[in-house]
């Protein structure tokens, strides 16, 4: 635009001096000839030339190159025109008014193509700048988009090299045609890519699936939706494989599917180990069905071998203790009843031992919580650990380190199992020293909850302790002591038990929420200890006095109905009840005891379950179903163990439940309870003269002191406390001088530390 406008006014003044040159020179020849019609004839041509070009140079210039350039030419004819006008016919000299406004109008019209020029210039300059920017901006898009395009095409690429390294790929035509497969798909089929393009998928056809499979396969895809399933295919070599597979359908401007793109997974390992699977389910069921069967037979077997064991159990414990309730018997022969009544008594443990452990693996061990005077249930086990040492040289002492609860909530049975089993299993391993139980409260009472009140019970955590001086064991040993019939220790003593002892004590343990520990040394002794976090209670019952032997009842005789298919289990009951007083009334079988029942109405019903002809359970139902004798007490009886048979015999009517072996003062306390009965005791003499025992093979008759004073003597030698025992006996002889005899056996025998011929010796009068 600079070089266009230092040209204009270049030629402007080049013209101008031209002019000027020309009409202030006096050698160039007159040009005007004023008051003439035409003053200045030389400027006619160029009017005729302005009007030529107004009128059809520039117009047609202007059509051809429209532009503000072109048009302004067009316009600045009209003042060029007007310019020479005044030049040809008003100027009549150089430089008067109408040369001067014909100058003036040519540079206006001069001014007028020039401006329409810049404007052009100008404009074309802005369009070319936008246009470039627009193209800058374009190709910066067209750079971005190449950009995406080969990110995309790296991605498509990167996609499909990843679907290739764990992928089958095929690609079929809207009709199923193979047009493009993978080297997976090759691989797994054995086909080349060759013999796959062209062909349709029938070509791999395992004919596993039925025609159905597939219609609905090809119903999906056409739809343009996507399938998903597993397929088995057959390859090349005729083997067959699983493959999960996705069919794409790829779709046009229509929606059509026009090609079909298909992605597979080898899952053949999955399906063999599926399949593997299955065969093993199927196995495990049949192996449970077989367990089953075998844990049935075996339930049926213990169930069976129980009953036949202790049925003639029930026979002999039941006669011994008859018989040792005889007063005619010499003291020989009631030692040697009382051993034939531990040695059945320790069957019976031995076979429970059994039957508790194939209850517990089975899941069918159940606690059965009540509450129970504390100090009565100690004393109990403390009298027959005592029983227990009196045939070996060791001592056995029992100390609460603490106050004890009155009275607990728990399995009153289950707890003494598993204290008996540990403190004998103590005694047992111990030939010398002395094993010590010791009881107490480890953390302090808290309440349940806040409105818990001292009735409903608090919450006490006991620790039971046994320790032993016996043969110890082995880390080993520790380690196998809690297995089902594992033995260690002593051979001799092996043979002792079944080795469930501890096995079954373990899972009592940890049913009650805790767990048994164990601590020893070889040689050295035995400590074992749990915890029990227990609840109290004063509802307990108090602790029972010592009870004299029972001799009868007040009041009429009752008649009492037993119905049993074996005659040594009548005769058993017979003779416990017969001697006290009670009428007895038998029957071998349901039927004949109903009969009896309806012609003689008993007081009480004792009956076994399992008989021939009408068994025990349904006597019980039609004897709830009689008018007559549907309020008679009867209590079930049977050999049997598992709770099954006492639920039933509940279920059918029953009013209690006493288990064989019978044990006679779990049958006295059960009729006490259902026909309120008022025992009559034999008398017992509180001082005097008795007959001293065990002291020579002579029988002298010395004076003892009172039952109480001998109990506090009992208490002192059981804890081992000779010291006080002599004191005691020192001030009795001070006393009670008759009763010197007495003192003096007991001096020597404390001075040479017989501690267990003491009590033995106390307990002959206490008794």
């Amino acid at each position: 635009m600079g070089f266009v406008i230092i040209v204009s006014l270049g030629f402007g003044l080049i013209a101008y001096g031209i002019i000027h040159i020309c009409a202030t020179s006096e050698l160039l020849p007159e040009t005007t000839f004023p008051n003439s019609i035409i003053p200045r004839p030389w400027d006619i041509l160029p009017l005729l030339l302005f009007i030529a070009a107004g009128i059809f140079i520039y117009p047609s210039f202007h059509q051809r190159y429209p532009s503000l350039f072109s048009y302004s030419l067009i316009v600045s004819t009209i003042p060029d025109t007007v310019a020479q006008l005044h030049m040809a016919f008003g100027s009549q000299a150089l430089f008067d008014s109408h040369f001067h406004i014909a100058h003036f109008l040519k540079i206006i019209a001069y001014l007028i193509p020039l401006v329409g020029l810049i404007l052009d210039y100008q404009r074309t300059y802005c369009t070319l700048e936008h246009v470039n920017k627009r193209l800058v901006l374009e190709i910066a898009k067209q750079q971005e988009t190449e950009k995406k395009l080969q990110r995309s095409v790296k991605e498509l690429s990167d996609f499909k090299y990843a679907l290739d390294q764990g992928s089958i790929l095929a690609i079929t035509d809207q009709k199923g045609v193979i047009t493009d497969v993978n080297d997976r798909f090759c691989h797994i089929s054995k086909y080349s890519r060759e013999e796959l393009i062209g062909q349709s998928h029938l070509l791999i056809n395992s004919n596993y699936h039925p025609k159905e499979f597939f219609r609905n396969l090809w119903s999906i895809i056409a739809s343009g939706q996507v399938w998903q399933g597993e397929i088995k295919n057959q390859a090349k070599d005729g083997s067959y494989y699983w493959v999960d597979t996705t069919i794409v359908p790829f779709l046009d401007d229509r929606d059509k599917p026009y090609q079909y793109l298909a992605i597979r997974t080898d899952i053949s390992d999955r399906k063999q180990a599926e399949e593997d699977l299955k065969q093993a389910k199927e196995a495990a069921v049949r192996a449970a069905a077989q367990s089953a069967v075998a844990n049935r037979a075996k339930s049926e077997f213990l169930a069976n071998i129980s009953h036949e064991l202790r049925t003639p159990l029930n026979g002999i414990l039941g006669y011994t203790q008859i018989l040792k309730r005889s007063k005619t018997l010499s003291d020989q022969s009631l030692k040697g009843i009382d051993i034939i009544h531990q040695c059945g008594d320790h069957l019976l443990t031995l076979i429970n031992d059994i039957l508790d452990l194939s209850k517990i693996e089975a899941g069918k061990m159940e606690l059965y919580r009540t509450d129970f005077h504390f100090s009565s249930f100690l004393q109990n086990l403390i009298d027959i650990c005592e029983i227990r040492v009196q045939n070996k040289d060791i001592l056995f002492t029992y100390q609460p380190l603490s106050e004890l609860p009155t009275g607990i909530h728990a399995d009153e049975k289950r707890l003494r199992q598993v204290l008996i089993n540990l403190l004998g299993n103590g005694i047992k391993f111990t030939d010398t020293g002395d094993v010590k139980f010791t009881v107490s409260v480890l953390k302090p009472r808290e309440k349940e909850n806040e409105h818990m009140t001292n009735s409903q019970g608090l919450l006490t955590t006991i620790r039971f302790k046994i320790e032993d001086t016996g043969i110890g064991m082995s880390p080993e040993q520790i380690e196998r002591i809690f297995l089902p019939f594992e033995q260690v220790g002593n051979p001799l003593n092996k043979a002792q038990g079944t080795g469930l002892g501890l096995a079954i004590t373990q899972k009592l343990v940890q049913m009650m929420g805790s767990k048994l520990e164990v601590s020893s040394q070889l040689g050295i002794g035995t400590v074992f200890w749990f915890d029990l976090q227990l609840k109290e209670t004063t509802a307990a019952s108090k602790p029972m006095t010592p009870q004299r032997g029972i001799i009868g009842f007040k009041g009429q005789p009752p008649t009492i109905l037993v119905v049993d298919d074996k005659q040594e289990n009548r005769w058993v009951i017979v003779n416990l009840l017969a001697p006290l007083g009670f009428e007895l009334v038998e029957a071998s079988n349901g039927q004949e005891g109903l009969e009896e029942a309806t012609a003689f109405p008993p007081d009480l019903i004792i009956t076994d379950l399992l008989m021939p002809q009408m068994d025990g359970f349904e006597m019980i139902r039609q004897l709830r179903q009689s008018p007559q004798l549907h309020s008679k007490v009867v209590i079930a009886s049977s050999a049997s163990v598992f709770d099954t048979d006492k639920e039933k015999s509940s279920e059918a009517g029953a009013d209690d439940f006493l288990p064989k072996p019978v044990e006679a003062e779990k049958l006295l306390e059960m009729l006490q309870v259902h026909l309120k009965l008022e025992w009559i005791y034999q008398a017992r003499q509180e001082g005097g003269s008795r007959k001293k025992k065990n002291i020579s093979s002579q029988t002298l008759e010395i004076v003892t002191p009172p039952v109480e004073k001998l109990s506090q003597l009992y208490d002192l030698a059981r804890a081992g406390l000779i010291n006080d025992l002599l004191k005691q006996i020192d001030n009795l002889e001070k006393s009670d001088p008759n009763t010197s005899d007495f003192v003096q056996h007991i001096r020597e025998l404390a001075q040479k530390f017989q501690l267990k011929k003491i009590r033995s010796f106390l307990n002959d009068y206490i008794h």
